[in-house]
């Protein structure tokens, strides 16, 4: 990667409402997980300009139903971080409040200022400092070597491999990266890393997406497996993750194999 790159992230940040409700794994303390998910992000971009100068962040973190005490606290986060590299922007979502206003916006920005790579991120994952760097790697190996734009996911998720994937005998294909072994995924959540083109080629799955979330939980709702999902099951788009994850989402049952507590006791708060 010698040329200019921009990566544009667009986070989501909200941690006084939840429409699922769930209880998470790290605590009940929901300020204190966006706190620290921001923080690990940052970090992790941080990372990557150490090693890739040529790699621009333009960063928009997106807040809806946010408490004075993390407004507050991302403010200093941006004192903190930005840099001729690292550009962070802030925007209240008011008053299109909720899941699905916000992550629409989180995708139409990115849709109208993405460049290169975009990223559309949640406050409710924990980045490992080589996560960025990692997923910007793997992308263009794959692209230089397979000649197709990736979907990328550095959260690998263990129930993928306990239910969905447990005993299929599905073709996948496992290329080996950097710093360890990617797997094919056919699976992912609305956070995820690939190029801006092919980002744009799936807005009808992405409306399917934002139409099917006020009926999750409701009987027979899919959400992901029959929206998201497609990208890789009808258009055969190529999904990959790491398969020693890279990032924790504390949400769902944490890795059987890698212990998130380590990483969520490295990650300093200022509580001032």
């Amino acid at each position: 990667m010698t040329t200019q790159i921009k990566i544009h992230y667009a986070v989501q940040v909200c941690d006084t409402a939840s429409y699922q409700g769930s209880k998470r794994f790290c605590g009940d303390d929901r300020t204190l997980l966006s706190k620290k998910s921001l923080t690990s992000l940052l970090n992790s971009i941080k990372n990557t300009t150490d090693t890739h100068s040529n790699v621009l962040h333009e960063i928009l973190i997106i807040y809806d139903n946010t408490s004075n005490d993390l407004l507050s606290y991302i403010e200093k986060l941006v004192e903190k971080f930005q840099s001729q590299c690292i550009h962070i922007e802030l925007q209240s979502l008011k008053p299109r409040t909720g899941i699905v206003d916000s992550i629409r916006y989180c995708y139409q920005w990115l849709d109208e200022h993405g460049q290169d790579l975009v990223f559309q991120i949640q406050d409710d994952y924990l980045f490992s400092i080589p996560t960025i760097t990692d997923c910007l790697d793997h992308f263009y190996l794959t692209v230089n070597e397979l000649n197709t734009h990736p979907v990328i996911q550095p959260f690998n998720d263990i129930t993928y491999w306990a239910f969905g994937y447990k005993n299929r005998p599905t073709p996948r294909l496992i290329s080996l990266g950097k710093n360890g072994y990617w797997i094919q995924i056919y699976d992912t959540s609305c956070s995820f890393m690939t190029s801006h083109w092919q980002f744009r080629q799936h807005w009808d799955l992405y409306d399917r997406f934002f139409h099917l979330i006020p009926n999750l939980g409701k009987k027979d709702s899919k959400l992901e497996n029959d929206s998201l999902n497609y990208i890789f099951t009808k258009r055969a788009v190529l999904g990959l993750t790491p398969i020693n994850t890279l990032s924790h989402h504390i949400q769902t049952q944490p890795d059987l194999y890698i212990d998130w507590r380590p990483l969520w006791d490295s990650i300093a708060v200022d509580h001032d």
